[in-house]
């Protein structure tokens, strides 16, 4: 009788723990916090193989000041070039279309940190081979 009653306590604690740990994925960007002139201080890019098993990790910390990316209310300027022109935010993502070359291509910038003072994105590359490339950049705001 011991063990039902600590196995049926057990099952309430885990079932209320996983109900109320719920991630937050449809969290809204605070596009006043976003706006203005963040500056590149690191990016991590994780590579996997096509079954989805990590190959490799690299880790670059070296950024100068031209580094930067500038947000306003409709355009993304990347390194004093237009790579953006008015996005759209949905949730806790930016959803924009390359500007570039003969092509364009729409792709999704999640936001995984928002500070008065730090950015953190994450986006993906993947390869026709079913490899891909996660993208973690930090961003420090300088204006």
């Amino acid at each position: 009788m011991k063990n039902f009653k600590f196995l049926a306590v057990l099952f309430v604690a885990v079932s209320v723990g996983f109900t109320s740990c719920k991630k937050d994925d449809d969290a809204e960007i605070d596009m006043a916090a976003l706006k203005g002139t963040w500056q590149k201080t690191k990016v991590v890019e994780t590579f996997y193989d096509a079954q989805g098993k990590q190959s490799e990790q690299e880790t670059y910390t070296d950024y100068d000041s031209e580094d930067r990316i500038q947000v306003t209310d409709n355009r993304i300027i990347y390194d004093g070039g237009l790579y953006a022109e008015n996005y759209k935010v949905e949730g806790d993502k930016i959803i924009a279309s390359e500007i570039g070359g003969s092509s364009s291509s729409e792709y999704e910038i999640k936001i995984k940190k928002l500070t008065s003072t730090e950015l953190v994105t994450e986006y993906e590359d993947k390869d026709e081979d079913g490899s891909r490339e996660v993208i973690e950049e930090t961003f420090k705001k300088v204006n």
